[in-house]
């Protein structure tokens, strides 16, 4: 809905997620972080699985490579950050500062 309304005001919003079967089409998908489940995740009450999940949580490489390579090649000028701490994490903060691009964070996360 965002996106949409961007779109209409002639902003070109570039979305930047965890893969999911239901994603919808985008040039920018190579850039989205692998899928992961946590609930089943924690189902499987392995120690490698609990590591799994508090790695993704705290920081996720993955998260921060990919933002990395997607703003070495697409112009931003602004990112909003908008439910993304479990699934990308805060792991994607420094290379956005690194480019001293601003930040918004919508903090409806708790």
């Amino acid at each position: 809905m965002l996106a949409r309304l961007l779109s209409w005001a002639g902003h070109n919003p570039i979305p930047f997620a965890m893969k999911t079967p239901h994603d919808l089409p985008t040039p920018y998908s190579k850039y989205f972080v692998s899928f992961i489940d946590f609930k089943e995740e924690l189902r499987k009450s392995s120690p490698k699985s609990f590591f799994q999940v508090l790695l993704r949580i705290f920081h996720f490489s993955e998260a921060a490579q990919k933002i990395d390579a997607l703003l070495a090649d697409v112009q931003v000028d602004i990112v909003h950050l908008n439910i993304f701490l479990h699934h990308i994490s805060l792991s994607i903060i420094e290379p956005i500062k690194k480019r001293r691009i601003p930040i918004v964070w919508s903090l409806h996360d708790h």
